[in-house]
């Protein structure tokens, strides 16, 4: 899975862009892909990991985010605990 910092995001505008680690051109990244991720708005130069997905008018989008390092004052989600129903 790719990973990117994110340059911006603008949560009133409800997109922003991620910077490829691998040096390619910025992707855009809508809020519904960060909300789908069950992450809280991304910030400036957090540490993203994403799969690839191309749009039909050719533009590029990341979706599937995982938040692989938090900014500081930015803690990544923790996945809720299993529950176990034994019978």
């Amino acid at each position: 899975m790719p990973t990117g910092i994110v340059r911006s995001f603008n949560v009133k505008s409800g997109f922003g862009f991620i910077r490829p680690d691998d040096g390619s051109k910025d992707l855009f990244v809508h809020s519904g892909a960060v909300k789908r991720a069950g992450l809280k708005p991304l910030q400036e130069n957090q540490k993203i990991s994403y799969d690839v997905r191309s749009e039909l008018d050719g533009r590029r989008s990341a979706v599937d985010l995982k938040a692989v390092q938090a900014v500081e004052g930015f803690a990544t989600p923790t996945p809720p605990a299993a529950s176990n129903t034994s019978s």
